[in-house]
């Protein structure tokens, strides 16, 4: 028996870039797909030192995914729970 499962996962990165003739653009990324706060910092303060323009928020994009578990995984989770639990006395 399969168990399907709905996830969300990380699918593109889209930043909002004012450049310098004062055009603003949404870029889509080509090979980061999640950044954190820091990360933005650092974008920021490189594309501005690069001269690119500045670089003024960014949105990290999810779409939904189906997960199929078999049953060989269903039993792995179940056997991953049990030590955990006998792990900690539960």
């Amino acid at each position: 028996m399969e168990k399907i499962i709905k996830v969300q996962v990380r699918d593109h990165l889209l930043l909002t870039v004012v450049r310098p003739s004062g055009v603003t653009e949404i870029v889509k990324h080509p090979t980061i797909n999640n950044i954190t706060e820091r990360q933005f910092a650092e974008i920021k303060r490189m594309t501005k030192a690069a001269g690119r323009g500045d670089v003024i928020s960014y949105e990290n994009v999810m779409r939904d995914d189906v997960v199929v578990l078999t049953d060989a995984d269903l039993v792995g989770m179940e056997s991953d729970k049990m030590a955990t639990m006998m792990a900690y006395g539960e």
